[in-house]
């Protein structure tokens, strides 16, 4: 297909789309109505079908999808009504949908939202330089789909899941799945590990929905797991105030034990909170995960605000290159890096990586703690949805 084809034919939808409400240069929350009207959402059964559900009920242009995306964009259409519904449709919006046509994003990496229309080519052929055009016309706060992504998501459940019995996360146990000792048995975990079970005896049983619920899950025992070394610090007041919440431990020993721990080097802290935790006999607790954690995380980009310096990871780990706000983030002692990574290790990758995570938990039910709520106000993190 021509370039301006393309471009002609996105831009002639989104004129259909919006006959009755143009789009702005921004995005714009779902509903403007006072009485909040919830959307069910319809599983469609072919892709125009589906893009036409996304654009007629929530308002947002999806372009490029092909038949062999339906399923991964019925999911994306499922993720969207759920926070129209959670958030009474106050949410900000995506301005369009595309598929990850340009090959921007790796394999392990859902979805994006780019908020800006000064992203460089990508590679320098031609093709590369078409998709690039496209775009740079139309990427202004809009959500990208990695359609690959959903195809080899058995793959990469598989692969997390090497890496959890690797390391003791998950347990085989009468040739059933469990989880590791480091975790306490709850209904969360419970159901992740029934669902988990199901995937091993018949992967095509389970939707995509199910999949995704699946390595969210997976991500959030790993995070778990790597508190004691990304997070001694937090983990170590976390356990200590449980302690005094049961009458083992006063306000005052926990202070004491904080300020000395406060301005020992990283691998001491390490070594102290390991002490609590076997001490204590600490289990980490699993919260029940959302299957739309993901969007949840871009939505979360969408809503703020403020300019962030871009994650480490665009870097290639040059420190040599990292704007100052990022410096200051990832000095070893810098107690807000601890925090962050606490919610979750891509947390730990700079402040807008942390505001979406925040976001996402938020949007998915999960309590925050005073300590991350305190410090995503203080870098003027968006209202919280929920």
């Amino acid at each position: 297909m021509k370039i301006t084809s393309v471009v002609n034919k996105i831009q002639s939808n989104i004129k259909t789309c919006n006959r009755t409400r143009p789009l702005g240069k921004d995005s714009v929350c779902f509903s403007k109505i006072s009485k909040f009207i919830p959307i069910q959402f319809e599983k469609q059964n072919d892709i125009n079908s589906c893009m036409d559900f996304i654009a007629k009920k929530l308002k947002i242009p999806c372009f490029l999808f092909e038949e062999k995306d339906l399923d991964a964009l019925n999911f994306v259409s499922e993720s969207l009504v759920e926070s129209y519904n959670l958030t009474k449709g106050k949410i900000k919006k995506p301005k369009m949908i595309f598929p990850d046509f340009a090959d921007i994003f790796p394999s392990n990496s859902s979805c994006a939202v780019i908020k800006t229309n000064k992203i460089p080519p990508f590679g320098s052929g031609l093709l590369s330089k078409l998709k690039s055009f496209v775009l740079l016309k139309f990427s202004n706060n809009t959500l990208i789909i990695n359609t690959e992504y959903f195809k080899s998501i058995n793959k990469m459940i598989d692969e997390f899941m090497e890496i959890s019995k690797k390391e003791k996360y998950l347990n085989v146990l009468n040739e059933n799945l469990v989880l590791g000792d480091k975790f306490k048995n709850n209904k969360a975990s419970s159901d992740f590990i029934a669902m988990l079970n199901k995937y091993c005896k018949d992967k095509n049983s389970l939707s995509i929905k199910e999949k995704q619920t699946i390595v969210s899950n997976l991500v959030e025992i790993n995070n778990l797991s790597a508190m004691p070394f990304s997070s001694p610090y937090v983990l170590t007041n976390k356990i200590l105030n449980l302690q005094k919440e049961k009458g083992l431990i006063t306000g005052d020993e926990i202070n004491r034990v904080l300020d000395n721990l406060k301005d020992k080097p990283r691998s001491k802290q390490i070594e102290l909170c390991n002490d609590i935790i076997k001490k204590y006999n600490y289990k980490f607790e699993l919260n029940k995960q959302s299957p739309y954690a993901d969007i949840f995380h871009e939505l979360g980009h969408l809503e703020d605000k403020v300019s962030r310096a871009p994650s480490v990871d665009m870097f290639d780990y040059d420190k040599s290159k990292y704007p100052l706000e990022l410096k200051k983030w990832l000095e070893e002692s810098n107690i807000d890096n601890q925090i962050a990574n606490s919610v979750s290790a891509y947390s730990g990758y700079g402040p807008g990586e942390f505001i979406a995570e925040v976001y996402k938990n938020n949007l998915s039910g999960i309590e925050l703690d005073d300590m991350v709520l305190n410090l995503y106000n203080s870098i003027k993190g968006p209202k919280l949805p929920l």
